[in-house]
């Protein structure tokens, strides 16, 4: 009674009390035990209770058995995922040892000790000993069946487990199946899902079943409707999904859990996140599942949520999103979850995603145990939040305590896109005509060599060369890129391998090299995808090559994928860059939808060939067919506008940036404003802007007011600029002394 009640203590103090202890209460105990996720004592005590001259019945052995499956799914709850192999081998060494005793006694071929073997060699990943067993049962019945199933369910074997679930139902082994067969089978189902090109296979199976255990009248029993319930969530038929859980007579907090977890896997945070009150307000209480799938939810409003710019522009923060997963962590805390790993990953991933690194970083610290998931989730908010060198810190803390070899691939991608982030704010250097960012090369080329230490996993090892070969070229080192591509065996080269190259040809300024390597992806066999072909529009880009760009458009058109919104934008940028405006018009006009970057693409296409009444007409369209003007169309118009010498409308413009469309002005905008003014010798009125603007004036700020004093021979005010300019300034441009110089010139 104390086991089931969950009071281990008071029922140890019970079976102490008992003068004469025997076969019966020894197993008791080791059940109890087992069956409270201590299957490590429940096996201690079945070696003692041998040991003390009691002689195991099947009954015994059958509870020494479940004890190595306690040990087995024990470790795997509560495990930091890195010793969970070496663990499971431990708990199926034991099962083998409880086994061949069983074998010694003569009890190892009754039904309940080989159903409870099934389950144990399932549950320890050897499903090899398991089909063993069971193939030596004489009749199996609906538990030997589905513990099988589940097995092979459980352990990646999803096409084997229905074929088993198939011969249950054949006349020769006909065994009619329980419950729980059905949530075995449809396990199976959910996990064919991941697998590619599987999902209308599972869909189609999974509607079989469901219909199945209809006809047994198991669709309403709780444990197949949950199960449904998740399985039409991952398929993406929410309306399936809800319609099961709509039917059902009681709702356990599987039900809730797994159906707001269906919303967020589909895109529908708000829905998910609109159930979890509901799940409160009908007395399920929620566990730590529950509390994981809410903040999911509240990490799917916060990638909608715009956010607002905070500390001077540098944070993008998620307010709304964060005040509700603020909640849901208090929450949490407050049920006893605080501590949970998988939980406290999840909140990471929030705070990061709604800008809060401060209150990500507090949970990190708070956490009593982390994974390789804990540290990779802060060290991706950070690369990405501008926080590059903070990333490797995390990473060399990680590196001096568990050591390289300890380490999976998202860990090292997450250090490399940590190097990315420091490559995009460092200056580079000039070498032989390009531009070589050393100290982010460097730091790259460190943690290469600590992956080719790590011993990683074929798909990890891919995985990483592929941002090995994206660094190395964003720092300008394109032998280095190739070396990293041609590291990979040609067999493992995907799509994604062969476009970052592609990419980085292009960003270099190769466009015929790049396009050769989109030539050659295409020649062996690799089917060209969207970002593929945007790579290759962009090395036409970097050739100003017209007709490369038609010829490539027709190659679009060809594997049908004109009417894409990523290619049609690209198309147009393409066609303005290269010099052929009416070309991109036509390109904007074909497209089926057009975004506020597809706009952006042609009004910077009208404003780099100085059609400035054209990119004035343009962004006035955009106001009329109801397309939100941004910062960067608005920095189009106003770039436009300062080289035709439109200063009253480069004002009006800037004035309607700031006031109706409440966007805020960026440096760059203020840049326009300083250079459009002193074109228009409106000197002491720039300097005025300049020096009131809210941003910090850097070099190319007062570069441009010493480029107007230049034309306008204003000695005095150039003398300000230039000591301001030359105070500011980063790199060992000469611009501003030539300018400076042109301005004394008599």
């Amino acid at each position: 009674m104390y086991f089931r009640c969950g009071s281990v203590r008071d029922a140890e103090v019970v079976f102490q009390g008992i003068a004469c202890q025997n076969v019966v209460t020894w197993t008791t105990l080791v059940y109890g035990y087992s069956e409270n996720g201590q299957g490590s004592l429940a096996l201690q005590c079945f070696y003692r209770l041998q040991e003390e001259g009691c002689k195991p019945n099947a009954r015994t052995f059958v509870a020494g058995i479940k004890a190595c499956s306690s040990v087995a799914k024990q470790e795997e709850l509560e495990g930091d995922g890195q010793e969970e192999l070496p663990r499971k081998e431990a708990a199926l060494k034991a099962g083998i040892a409880v086994h061949l005793r069983a074998g010694k006694a003569g009890m190892d071929t009754g039904i309940f000790v080989s159903n409870a073997l099934v389950d144990m060699y399932s549950n320890c990943g050897s499903m090899l000993l398991a089909r063993e067993v069971f193939e030596k049962i004489k009749l199996p019945d609906a538990v030997s069946w589905t513990s099988l199933i589940m097995g092979y369910a459980e352990n990646g074997e999803e096409k084997v487990a229905l074929e088993m679930f198939e011969r249950m139902q054949r006349r020769e082994s006909y065994c009619a199946p329980s419950a729980r067969t059905f949530v075995a089978a449809l396990k199976a189902c959910s996990g064919l899902v991941a697998e590619d090109g599987q999902r209308l296979a599972a869909l189609e199976k999974g509607m079989a079943l469901h219909s199945q255990a209809a006809s047994f009248g198991f669709d309403l029993d709780v444990f197949v409707a949950n199960t449904l319930v998740d399985l039409y969530g991952k398929l993406g038929t929410m309306l399936d999904a809800r319609k099961v859980f709509d039917r059902m007579v009681r709702h356990t907090v599987v039900s809730w859990t797994a159906l707001i977890l269906g919303y967020v896997e589909n895109n529908e945070a708000e829905a998910a996140l609109d159930l979890f009150p509901s799940m409160i307000a009908s007395n399920s209480r929620p566990d730590a599942r529950s509390f994981v799938a809410a903040v999911k939810a509240c990490t799917g409003v916060a990638a909608k949520e715009d956010g607002s710019r905070v500390d001077h522009g540098k944070q993008l923060l998620k307010v709304a999103a964060l005040e509700m997963g603020m909640f849901l962590h208090s929450e949490a805390v407050r049920h006893g979850f605080g501590s949970a790993l998988v939980l406290g990953n999840a909140l990471i991933h929030m705070y990061v995603e709604c800008g809060s690194l401060v209150d990500a970083n507090k949970v990190f610290e708070r956490m009593r145990l982390r994974d390789l998931a804990s540290w990779t989730e802060l060290m991706l908010g950070y690369a990405e939040s501008d926080g590059g060198e903070l990333a490797l810190g995390l990473f060399e803390q990680l590196v001096d305590r568990n050591g390289c070899a300890s380490l999976d691939g998202p860990v090292f991608v997450a250090a490399l896109q940590a190097c990315l982030s420091l490559s995009e704010k460092e200056a580079g250097t000039a070498m032989d005509g390009k531009l070589l960012k050393a100290k982010a090369l460097e730091r790259g080329m460190a943690i290469h060599t600590l992956a080719t230490k790590a011993g990683l996993k074929p798909d990890d090892l891919a995985f990483v060369t592929n941002c090995l070969v994206d660094l190395y070229a964003k720092c300008g080192s394109m032998a280095d890129a190739s070396s990293a591509f041609l590291s990979i065996d040609s067999s493992s080269r995907g799509v994604v391998t062969w476009t970052v190259l592609i990419q980085g040809h292009a960003a270099a300024g190769d466009g015929v090299l790049a396009l050769e390597m989109l030539q050659r992806m295409k020649a062996t066999g690799i089917a060209l995808d969207v970002k593929a072909l945007a790579a290759g529009l962009k090395a036409c880009e970097a050739m100003a090559d017209v007709s490369a760009v038609k010829l490539l458009h027709c190659e679009i058109c060809r594997l049908g994928m004109e009417s894409d919104p990523v290619l049609g934008t690209c198309l147009v940028s393409c066609y303005a860059k290269c010099g052929s405006p009416a070309d991109a018009q036509q390109a904007f006009d074909a497209m089926p939808s057009r975004g506020v970057v597809t706009w952006n693409a042609l009004l910077a296409g009208y404003s780099h060939q100085g059609m400035t009444s054209r990119a004035l007409g343009l962004l006035e369209a955009m106001r009329e067919e109801g397309v939100r003007r941004d910062a960067v169309s608005y920095l189009s118009v106003l770039t436009a506008c300062s080289h035709a010498g439109l200063v009253d409308e480069c004002r009006e413009k800037f004035e309607e940036m700031r006031r109706e469309e409440r966007v805020e002005a960026r440096i760059e905008h203020y840049h326009c404003m300083a250079d459009s003014l002193g074109r228009a010798g409106e000197i002491d009125e720039a300097v005025a802007m300049v020096r009131g603007m809210p941003l910090e004036a850097n070099e190319v700020t007062w570069r441009s007011v010493l480029g107007a004093c230049a034309r306008s021979k204003n000695v005095e005010v150039a003398k300000v600029a230039f000591e301001l300019s030359d105070r500011a300034k980063d790199d060992a441009s000469g611009a501003g002394y030539m300018l400076m110089a042109n301005t004394v010139q008599s």
